[in-house]
């Protein structure tokens, strides 16, 4: 049976890597740890960090509002608001949980990651006219930890009682993906602002595979052990531009082209394969090194204002049919074009509600990422329920300079095989965040 695999994209360029570039003694990572194979379209790196726990909130939409440090990210034209200087913080902690149904089998994945999630600063330029604003921070995209396990028994009852097997698949991962990330905001005219950014990406993948192997029926290979151990590192640039316009004093409209992001994959590992029957051992080395393109993305937000109210809407394209992950094409496929995947237009909503009489603001959003992966082990996938976000949040103003925000998120998402009902793909991510910014 083939290996139930759960992973981000950072792990998926590794095996892809490992796949075009190992040279093993006689075991080949390809042939088993199936580089093709992916899990999650969100990749290792997107373009699309959602920080700081307004922004998460609000689920995402924050094109046309983005009024705070975390504007550098969100959307560079914002910075152009800000008339003090800004300090944000962001803590996170992040329990994620899936399940791999084959069958009568079942893999399960976890990740329980907690930490900084963003750092970030806005100093406002001095100047006789409009506005000049500096923005710069440090953004946690992603992290790369998993641990994931399946066992798969059976035992035939007679006469078949020699068909008989007891396979294990265990997967432990580790690393981050961070953005840095330095950007500009400044008044065009008294309704519009512009923003540039220019962001470098960084991460890194600590990745440990094993499966053991047990069968007996005809034609069955001989009991054995693998286990592949990779170290990969990586390192990518990419650039934002952005704009807000003003129509009324109500209203705001934002929008921000993201460029792809041009990466560098770097990395090694082993592949050991043990016979248990003679209990021989061979041990190949694999090198990564790869030269992946993300796809460019745009977003189109508003935003209206009356009272105590706040409305903000976008959506968000993401080319995902141009993604490039420098790996030879599959049969028949076009050179540098990835038939697997899709463009996705996603769609975010968030509601803001100021209490009566309390410096307190409470917040929901729901937003809508369609899939883009069209596969699931291999085989064409259908999204029996696409990834869906349902968020809330708080935020307090507790001096004139200080304001903390906190904000809750869970996203689910299910797919199975089109031909094989019984292969399934259940997903539930949950995201807690915790916000201080300081002005002076």
């Amino acid at each position: 049976m083939r290996h139930c695999r759960f992973g981000v994209a950072l792990a998926t360029a590794t095996l892809a890597g490992a796949g075009t570039a190992a040279t093993t003694a006689g075991a080949d990572p390809a042939a088993y740890f199936n580089p093709a194979d992916f899990s999650s379209e969100a990749l290792f790196v997107t373009g699309l960090t959602t920080a700081g726990a307004r922004a998460t909130g609000l689920a995402g939409a924050t094109t046309a509002i983005a009024d705070d440090a975390f504007a550098v990210v969100q959307n560079p034209a914002g910075l152009a608001q800000l008339v003090k200087i800004e300090i944000v913080m962001g803590l996170r902690n992040e329990p994620r949980d899936a399940t791999f149904d084959m069958f009568d089998a079942q893999a399960t994945l976890s990740e329980r990651s907690s930490g900084v999630d963003a750092v970030a600063v806005a100093y406002p330029v001095p100047t006789y006219r409009g506005s000049l604003v500096l923005g710069a921070g440090i953004f946690r995209s992603r992290t790369n930890a998993r641990a994931s396990a399946r066992r798969d028994t059976r035992t035939a009852v007679p006469p078949e009682s020699a068909f008989r097997f007891d396979d294990e698949f265990v997967r432990r991962q580790g690393g981050e993906v961070w953005q840095f990330t330095a950007g500009v905001g400044t008044d065009v005219r008294r309704d519009l602002s512009l923003g540039l950014s220019a962001s470098y990406w960084y991460a890194t993948l600590r990745d440990d595979q094993f499966r053991h192997i047990d069968e007996q029926f005809a034609g069955a290979p001989p009991p054995s052990e693998d286990r592949l151990r990779s170290e990969s590192t990586l390192g990518g640039v990419s650039c934002d531009a952005g704009l807000l316009a003003y129509p009324s004093r109500s209203t705001r409209i934002g929008f921000v082209v993201r460029s792809p992001v041009w990466a560098w994959l770097d990395g090694s590992g082993t592949l050991t394969h043990t016979d248990l029957t003679s209990g021989a051992t061979r041990t190949g080395a694999l090198f990564i090194e790869q030269r992946p393109r993300l796809p460019w993305s745009a977003a189109l937000g508003g935003s209206y204002a009356r009272g105590a109210w706040l409305v903000a809407a976008e959506t968000r394209y993401v080319a995902w049919e141009e993604l490039d992950m420098d790996a030879p094409p599959a049969p028949g496929a076009a050179p540098a074009a990835d038939p697997d995947y899709t463009a996705r237009l996603a769609a975010h909503a968030g509601l803001e509600w100021a209490l009566p009489r309390v410096p307190v603001r409470l917040r929901t959003g729901f937003a809508y990422e369609p899939l883009a992966y069209d596969l699931l082990l291999g085989r064409v996938a259908h999204r029996v329920h696409n990834r869906r976000t349902w968020s809330g949040g708080a935020g307090m103003l507790l001096s004139p300079a200080f304001a903390l925000d906190v904000a809750l998120a869970v996203t689910t998402a299910e797919r199975a095989d089109r031909d094989e009902p019984a292969v399934r793909e259940r997903l539930r991510d949950g995201r807690f965040l915790l916000s201080g910014s300081y002005r002076y």
